[in-house]
C-alpha cells in the first residue's frame, strides 16, 4: 500500500447497520414528539371539558339559588301584607341557597322597602324592575293633568285682561291655586304669585310639562312615585327585581315594595308604610329572620283622598 493513501474501514454491512440505527432514532423521536402533541390535546380538552362543565355547573347552582330565594321573598311579602292588614307580629325565615344580604333601606320615593342581594354570576333579570307576583311595577312617575277654567283674576305674568283661567294644584302636600294664561302664544302659569314656564319647577320638586290654556290643561310630572293600585286586584307587598351588569360583575336585587292600594267603591286608599325597628338590625347577612309588627293606624287626607295609613315595623334577628 502506497503512503499518504487512506482506506475506507466501512464495510456494507457497516452502513447498512449504520442505516438502521438512525432509522430507529428517528422514528422513536417522531413517536415520542407525536405522544407529546397527542398529551397535549388531551390536556385541551380536558380543560376546555371542566370550563365548560364548570360554567354549567355555576349556572345551574345559580339558578336554583334563584328559584329558591324568589320562593322565600314571595312568602316573605305575603307574610308582610297578613302582618299590615290582620295586625300582629310575625317572624320569618329568609333563606337562599347562596351568599346574600338584606337590608331595609329607602328606595328612590324616599320611602322603606325590603331589599335582598344574592351573589350570583349571571344575570336572570332585565336592568329593568320586573314585577314577580304582580301584573305592573309599584313605581311610576308623577303626573298630573290640571284642568282649567275661565277667572276673573289677574296675575302679573304679563298677561292679557281677560286672558286668565285657574285650576288647583298640591304644591308640597298643600292644595293651592294655579294660574294660566296666554301672551301671544308665551303660555305662563302662576302658583303664590310666581310665574313659570314650560319645564320650571314648582317648590315642591314637580315640573310643569305642558301648559295648553286654550285646552283648558296644565301638565306637571315629577319624579318617582309610588304606583296606587286596585283593591283585590294588586298586593300590597310587589316583589320587583333586576340585574345589573358592571365590568366587575352581575348585581341581581330583590325588593320587597309596599303598594298604596284604591278603594273602587268608596274611592278611599289604604297605604301601609314600613319602618326600620329601633330594637333590631337594619341589614344582615343570609339566612336570617325577619321581624314584622303592625305599630299603628290613622287616617289622613292626602292629595283630597281619604287615606288610611298602616305603619309596620321591620327588622331582622
Amino acid at each position: 500500500m502506497e503512503a499518504g493513501i487512506l482506506m475506507s474501514t466501512n464495510t456494507p454491512a457497516a452502513d447498512k447497520m449504520k442505516g438502521q440505527t438512525l432509522g430507529q432514532t428517528m422514528r422513536g423521536q417522531t413517536q415520542m414528539v407525536g405522544t407529546v402533541v397527542l398529551l397535549l390535546v388531551v390536556v385541551a380538552l380536558v380543560s376546555e371539558a371542566f370550563l365548560i362543565g364548570g360554567s354549567l355547573l355555576q349556572k345551574n347552582k345559580d339558578k336554583a339559588s334563584i328559584t329558591y330565594l324568589r320562593n322565600s321573598v314571595e312568602d316573605v311579602s305575603e307574610s308582610a301584607a297578613t302582618a299590615a292588614l290582620e295586625g300582629g307580629e310575625l317572624r320569618i325565615n329568609l333563606d337562599v341557597r347562596s351568599a346574600a344580604t338584606a337590608k331595609i333601606m329607602r328606595d328612590e320615593t324616599e320611602d322603606y322597602v325590603i331589599s335582598v342581594n344574592p351573589q350570583l354570576s349571571i344575570p336572570f333579570f332585565a336592568p329593568e324592575w320586573t314585577p314577580l307576583n304582580d301584573e305592573s311595577s309599584p313605581y311610576t312617575n308623577s303626573l298630573k293633568e290640571i284642568t282649567l277654567s275661565s277667572s276673573s283674576y289677574s296675575i302679573s305674568c304679563s298677561c292679557s285682561a281677560g286672558t286668565v283661567k285657574e285650576g288647583k294644584i298640591f304644591v308640597g302636600g298643600e292644595l293651592k291655586m294655579l294660574y294660566a294664561c296666554d301672551d301671544a302664544g308665551d303660555e305662563k302659569v302662576s302658583v303664590d304669585g310666581i310665574c313659570y314656564s314650560e319645564g320650571n319647577r314648582l317648590p315642591g320638586g314637580d315640573t310643569i310639562s305642558s301648559i295648553d290654556v286654550a285646552g283648558n290643561e296644565v301638565t306637571v310630572s315629577g319624579g318617582t312615585i309610588r304606583a296606587i293600585g286596585l283593591l283585590g286586584k294588586n298586593s300590597p307587598f310587589v316583589v320587583i327585581a333586576r340585574s345589573l351588569q358592571f365590568r366587575g360583575g352581575v348585581r341581581t336585587e330583590f325588593r320587597i315594595v309596599p303598594r298604596p292600594l284604591r278603594n273602587p267603591v268608596k274611592g278611599t286608599v289604604t297605604e301601609i308604610e314600613l319602618i326600620p325597628s329601633t330594637e333590631k338590625s337594619r341589614e344582615t347577612k343570609l339566612p336570617s329572620s325577619l321581624y314584622l309588627k303592625k305599630i299603628s293606624e290613622r287616617v289622613e287626607t292626602k292629595d283630597g283622598v281619604i287615606t288610611t295609613i298602616i305603619t309596620v315595623e321591620a327588622g331582622f334577628e
